[in-house]
């Protein structure tokens, strides 16, 4: 990852959410349509390069990921009374961009990477209820970093939340999961961006349990295609592979 540039799997992310709209069946899960216009007109080398990796079948498969993540992550802010939106690892979000109705309505929108010292100098409130997204990130990191993140969070305003992704382990995925799994880790450590964490979902609510936080909902894949997937007319539907849990801070 360059210095004052998106990683390459942000941008890897940022191109398979907006190809839904290009290439699955409506409704879509999520659209975004700003996603391939912040990446730029390279997008179609960017696809290129996830096919070559893990093969159009499986870049097929698993990109429903990226826009499952999206729309729950956005469905979740919608549903709370928050007053800050915290992107942690925002990469190439275009909420800000898509949502001028949020803004309008008084929602504050942070976007960072330094956490306690870069959400000071933006001017966050500690005091003021605050969702904190948090997705496609805790992969890359150790467990003791992704600790310090949860405790800081832990010290904002009671209810507040935290929406974050996890890879699961291997041992939990079907098959398409593991395939993928095979070969993203080697093409994001080729980009270097290795993958370091995966977790059971016992040890993902350990996790925020022991940084003061409480567990309000962990979907599985089967609650993501009941949401989202029944009654679609094509195949496309959400895999095991990351998996998502919301955390709160109690009180």
């Amino acid at each position: 990852m360059e210095t004052g540039e998106p990683s390459r799997t942000a941008i890897m992310a940022a191109t398979a959410r907006g190809l839904h709209r290009l290439e699955a069946a409506t409704p879509w899960v999520f659209d975004d349509f700003l996603a391939l216009v912040l990446v730029g007109p390279s997008w179609p080398e960017v696809r290129a390069e996830l096919v070559a990796a893990v093969s159009e079948p499986l870049f097929r498969a698993t990109s429903t990921m990226t826009v499952t993540r999206a729309r729950y992550t956005e469905d979740r802010l919608a549903a709370g009374r928050f007053d800050q939106y915290v992107l942690l690892g925002a990469g190439l979000d275009t909420f800000a961009w898509r949502r001028p109705d949020a803004l309008a309505a008084g929602l504050r929108v942070f976007e960072v990477d330094q956490f306690d010292a870069g959400l000071d100098r933006a001017g966050f409130d500690w005091s003021a209820p605050t969702f904190f997204s948090w997705v496609g990130v805790l992969p890359y990191l150790t467990v003791d970093a992704t600790e310090a993140t949860l405790r800081a969070v832990a010290k904002s305003a009671p209810g507040s939340e935290i929406l974050l992704s996890y890879l699961i382990h291997p041992s939990l995925m079907e098959d398409v999961g593991r395939a993928f799994l095979d070969r993203f880790a080697v093409l994001a450590a080729g980009v270097g961006e290795p993958l370091q964490t995966v977790l059971t979902p016992e040890e993902a609510e350990a996790l925020v349990r022991r940084c003061g936080l409480e567990v309000v909902d962990h979907p599985s894949r089967a609650d993501l295609h009941a949401r989202y997937y029944t009654g679609r007319a094509d195949d496309v539907a959400p895999i095991t592979f990351e998996q998502f849990l919301v955390a709160a801070v109690p009180g």
